[in-house]
């Protein structure tokens, strides 16, 4: 997710005035109006009053170069609302070099120091990105008789534990959210919400799953508080606490919140593969539960969804066709399941081995052997539970849960056929997995 420049305004009336008094009540004016037309979301007549400021700067005599540092700020935040990062990112660095020519460890080069960080981390450049928020973090906490620091302190802080996370390094991103603590209320809601949802997410990891849930729950009551449409963040932070309720048998509250998600996604974003996959996962729970005709209506709302978005020859596309047919297995409805598994199965052999391909594949192939060994075409059916059991071991190895309805399918098709042998191999490593998946010797 991108993430739009920090809109601090830089302190620069009275630092280092040009000559004429005039031309800095000019500036000013442009400045300012520069300003108010980018919060008011003008952003193309912020870019020209912002044009006109950091000219006019430029032709001022004396200390000029905080005026232009200014501008050149008011202008990369015009620039990147636009969608021209790299222009804001470089518009930014001349700032924050003339700040620092200029001022030294002032709150401007921090503020500077912040937005650069911002705008190379909106540019997918995290690494680049972790300098300059140092830089910013070094100047606050130097500065830390300055109460008007301690917001941007606290900025600093959070972006430099986000980017690190982000980054994978825990170690750090855990470090500076210690720091964090005591500052975080100073943050804007959003970066409060930011904070909570590390906080999950090392709560996760570390397997405390009640404050996980509770970390999130606040996040998303935070990010609730902004006006405007939801926001992504609050669409990502809302699954990820549906997942964690699912991996903790929690269907309902689990399924609550993906109706609200889905509620969001289908007034604001009706065509994304994210609402695809959210009625996807309401059709699995409501299978379980045995809602089989909901199941069935929210997994043919998802299809041409999935089919338009990412295509009927897509991974997306061929896991709610497995579904669908899995949904008319549960009803008893096999032969309509049939064409349904065919399709899946076509259509994840061409994903490669890709685990979740290889397993839809097997799950396909368990299901169509079914029916052949149903119908008594044990020749027929031996191969595909083979072919099926081998791809699953693939995927997943062979001591994975998964792989325990196949080795019960082939120790019947054996037993079927008096094959006793073959039976009893294949009914010990089947009873040899069960009790390892329920905790036994």
């Amino acid at each position: 997710m991108k993430r739009l420049l920090s809109s601090c305004l830089l302190a620069c009336t009275g630092v280092a005035a040009p000559v004429h008094a005039a031309s800095e009540a000019d500036w000013e004016a442009l400045y300012g109006s520069a300003l108010r037309q980018y919060a008011a979301g003008n952003y193309v007549q912020a870019e020209q009053e912002a044009r006109r400021a950091l000219a006019l700067a430029r032709e001022a005599g004396g200390r000029k170069e905080p005026f232009v540092a200014s501008s050149l700020n008011a202008l990369a935040l015009a620039e990147q609302a636009q969608g021209r990062g790299e222009d804001a990112a470089g518009l930014l660095r001349q700032a924050l070099a003339l700040s620092e020519q200029a001022l030294g460890a002032h709150p401007n080069t921090a503020t500077l120091a912040l937005n650069l960080g911002n705008a190379l981390d909106a540019l997918g450049r995290a690494d680049a990105a972790l300098v300059p928020y140092e830089r910013a973090l070094e100047i606050a906490d130097a500065r830390q008789d300055d109460g008007a620091m301690v917001p941007l302190r606290a900025q600093a802080l959070s972006a430099l534990a986000r980017t690190h996370a982000g980054l994978g390094h825990a170690n750090e991103a855990r470090a500076y959210d210690r720091r964090l603590d005591t500052d975080t209320a100073v943050l804007p809601l959003a970066g409060q919400a930011d904070v909570l949802e590390r906080r999950a997410r090392a709560s996760v990891a570390a397997g405390n799953a009640a404050a996980a849930r509770d970390a999130f729950e606040q996040a998303l009551s935070l990010r609730g508080q902004s006006p405007g449409p939801v926001s992504d963040a609050w669409t990502r932070t809302a699954i990820e606490l549906a997942d964690l309720l699912d991996g903790q048998g929690l269907r309902e509250p689990s399924a609550a919140w993906r109706r609200r998600i889905v509620e969001h996604l289908e007034r604001d974003d009706p065509d994304s593969l994210a609402l695809a996959a959210q009625l996807n996962e309401l059709a699995m729970g409501d299978l379980a539960r045995k809602a089989y005709g909901p199941a069935r209506e929210l997994l043919a709302r998802a299809l041409p969804i999935v089919e338009d978005r990412a295509g009927p020859r897509s991974l997306d596309t061929a896991r709610v066709v497995a579904n669908q047919a899995l949904v008319l297995e549960a009803q008893g409805d096999s032969g309509q399941a049939q064409p349904l598994h065919a399709r899946a199965l076509e259509i994840y052999r061409e994903q490669g081995a890709v685990p979740e391909a290889l397993l839809g594949q097997a799950q396909a192939l368990n299901y169509l052997a079914a029916r052949v060994y149903r119908q008594r075409r044990f020749g027929q059916a031996e191969p595909m539970f083979l072919e099926a059991l081998g791809l699953a071991e693939r995927a997943v190895g062979p001591e994975d849960p998964r792989v325990l309805p196949l080795l019960l399918n082939l120790e019947s098709l054996y037993r079927s056929q008096r094959r006793m042998a073959e039976a009893g191999r294949y009914g010990e490593r089947a009873a040899r997995l069960r009790a390892s998946a329920e905790g036994g010797p």
